[in-house]
C-alpha cells in the first residue's frame, strides 16, 4: 500500500508540474487515479511527444504512455480536440517526464475537465492505481512458465503459464510474505497456429497458511474485454431495475442472481461475488480440464454464492427452466436469472452456435430463454464475441427467442477504443485492444427503453455504470467503458426475423 500511495504522489508532482500553480491536484484513491480539480485547458496541456523523447525504447514498446477516451475540447489554435482522454504512466516512466516536455504545446492528457459548477469539478488524468491497468499488459504477454499442459475434450490443448507482476508485493490482508504474480490461459487447436489467450487473472500465493494457497484477485480484470463485460451487464442490469445496487437489494429484499456459460479462469464470476455481496454466480462449464485449470493454476475459489457447475451450458439452462416449472415456485415464475453471460469458446476461437443461433428442431440457449430463463421484470444475455464475427444472427435469435418471453432491446458494444479516423494520435497512442464486442439483449425493462434512441440508452448507462462503480469501489472506469462503439441494428434484425 505505501508504494502504491508513493507512486501516485510522483505521479502527483509530475501533474502538479504540468499543470502549473493554478492547477489543483489531488489523489483519488477509490478509483486509483490523479484528478485536476482545477485548472484551464491550458494549463493541463503536456507533450507526450517531447516526453518520449527521453523515455527508454523499453518501457515505449511496452505502452507505458497511452491516450484513451477522446471526447472534444478546443486548443488554442482553435482546431477541434477531445476534451476527455488519459495518460497512464507506469511507476518506472515518472523519472522521465521532466517539466520542461508539460512546457511545450502538445497533446491534451487530461481524462476529464472541469465542466460547469452544476457537474462534477473531478477531473482524471490517469490511471494510477488500476491494477489491471492496460500498461502492465506486457508482463503477461511474455512466454512464461508452463505450469499446466492438458488435452481437452473437445480437442486441441489447453495451456496455463504463470508471470512475473512488477507489482507483487502483498494485498491487503494477505500474510506479508504473500506475492503476486499473473497467470494466463490458452486454448491451443489441434491444427493451426491460434493463441489467443482466452483468460488472464492475478493470483495471491501464500507461501504458508489456509488452503487454499492461491487464491485469485477478483478485483483485477487485466484484459479489455473482461472489464467491458462486467460493466456493460451491471450497469445495462441497473438501468433495467435489477437489484445491482446493494441498496436497491434491501429495499426489494431481493439478490442478484447471474448465470455465466464458459468458466475460463474465472475473473468475471469471481469480480461479481467479491464486488456485489448480495449475488449469486452460477457457473456451467464443459470442460473438466478448464475446471481443473481454475481452480489449481488460476485461482479461482468457490464459495456459497459462487458455484461451478461441469456440464453442458445449454443443458443447464434448458434443465433450470423445466425444473422451475415442474415445482410450480412462485418465486421464480417470472423468470430464474437476471443475467446470462456466455463466455465460451472452442479451441479455434469460435463461440458454439448452440449458445447464439436458433435452428429448427435443434434445442438451444434460445429455447431456454424462451422459456424463462431470464427474469421478466428486466433482464439480459451478454455474449463475448471475436471482432470477425457477424452479429446480426445472434441479435436476430436472441430477439425471436425472448420476444414471447419479454421484449426487449439488442445493441453491441466494443471491447477496445473504436478507431477515430479523424486524429492520427489516436492511432499512435491508443494500443489496440483487444476487439472484442459485446453483444447484449434486454428483456422487460422500463417500458421507454425500447423506443428511445441509441444516444439516450448511452447516456443512461454511462450514469449507471458511474453510479455503480461508485458503489463498488470499481478501480477501473465503467462510465468510460460502457458506451464504446455501441451499435444497433433494428432494420436489418426486422429482416433477419
Amino acid at each position: 500500500m505505501a508504494a502504491r500511495r508513493n507512486r501516485v504522489a510522483a505521479a502527483a508532482a509530475t501533474a502538479a508540474a504540468a499543470g502549473g500553480a493554478a492547477c489543483a491536484v489531488r489523489a483519488v484513491s477509490r478509483i486509483g487515479c490523479l484528478s485536476l480539480g482545477q485548472g484551464s485547458p491550458g494549463q493541463m496541456q503536456a507533450s507526450v511527444a517531447q516526453a518520449a523523447l527521453v523515455v527508454p525504447p523499453r518501457l515505449q514498446r511496452a505502452s507505458s504512455i497511452r491516450l484513451t477516451n477522446w471526447q472534444g475540447l478546443r486548443p488554442r489554435c482553435g482546431r477541434s480536440w477531445p476534451s476527455r482522454a488519459s495518460m497512464e504512466i507506469s511507476a518506472e516512466m515518472l523519472p522521465f517526464l521532466p517539466a520542461a516536455a508539460a512546457l511545450a504545446a502538445g497533446t491534451w492528457v487530461t481524462l476529464r475537465r472541469t465542466a460547469s459548477s452544476s457537474s462534477s469539478s473531478r477531473a482524471t488524468i490517469f490511471s494510477a492505481l488500476d491494477p489491471g491497468r492496460s500498461d502492465l499488459n506486457h508482463e503477461f504477454l511474455t512466454a512464461g512458465r508452463l505450469l499446466l499442459d492438458m488435452e481437452l475434450e473437445s480437442g486441441g490443448v489447453l495451456q496455463v503459464t504463470a508471470h512475473e507482476a512488477s507489482e507483487s508485493e502483498a494485498p491487503d490482508g494477505a500474510p506479508a510474505d504473500a506475492i503476486q504474480e499473473w497467470r494466463a490461459l490458452r486454448f491451443k487447436p489441434a491444427e493451426g497456429s491460434n493463441n489467443l489467450i482466452q483468460s488472464v487473472t492475478k493470483v495471491c500465493i501464500s507461501p504458508t497458511g489456509a488452503e487454499p494457497r492461491t487464491t485469485i484477485q477478483g478485483t483485477v480484470l487485466p484484459l479489455a474485454y473482461t472489464q467491458t463485460f462486467a460493466t456493460i451487464v451491471l450497469a445495462t442490469l441497473s438501468v433495467l431495475g435489477a437489484p445491482v445496487l446493494e441498496e436497491v437489494a434491501r429495499k426489494t429484499e431481493d439478490r442478484l442472481r447471474i448465470l455465466c456459460i464458459g468458466l475460463g479462469g474465472g475473473s468475471v464470476p469471481s469480480f461479481f461475488a467479491q464486488r456485489l455481496p448480495h449475488c449469486d454466480v452460477d457457473v456451467v462449464e464443459l470442460e473438466p480440464a478448464v475446471a481443473k485449470a481454475a481452480t489449481e493454476a488460476m485461482g479461482f475459489v468457490e464459495g456459497p454464492h459462487l458455484r461451478v457447475h461441469v456440464e453442458d451450458g445449454v443443458s443447464f439452462a434448458l434443465r433450470a427452466v423445466e425444473d422451475a416449472r415442474r415445482t410450480g415456485d412462485s418465486a421464480v415464475a417470472g423468470g430464474l436469472y437476471d443475467a446470462v453471460l456466455v463466455d465460451a469458446y472452442a479451441p479455434d476461437g469460435s463461440v458454439p452456435s448452440s449458445l447464439w443461433d436458433r435452428q429448427e428442431g435443434i434445442e438451444g440457449l434460445g429455447t431456454a430463454l424462451a422459456r424463462g430463463l431470464l427474469r421478466r421484470r428486466g433482464g439480459l444475455v451478454a455474449t463475448n464475441f471475436l471482432p470477425e464475427v457477424d452479429l446480426v444472427r445472434p441479435l436476430a435469435a436472441y430477439g425471436e427467442a425472448l420476444a414471447a418471453w419479454a421484449p426487449g432491446r439488442g445493441f453491441s458494444v466494443q471491447a477496445n477504443k473504436p478507431a477515430d479516423e479523424k486524429t492520427d494520435l489516436e492511432r499512435i497512442f491508443t494500443a489496440e485492444g483487444t476487439g472484442n464486442r459485446i453483444v447484449v439483449y434486454t428483456c422487460g425493462g422500463p417500458p421507454e427503453l425500447a423506443s428511445e434512441s441509441l444516444a439516450t440508452l448511452r447516456k443512461r448507462l454511462e450514469d449507471a455504470a458511474d453510479k455503480v462503480g461508485k458503489a463498488t469501489g470499481c478501480p477501473f472506469d465503467m462510465s468510460d467503458l460502457v458506451g464504446r462503439g455501441i451499435s444497433e441494428w433494428p432494420d436489418v434484425l426486422q429482416e433477419a426475423a
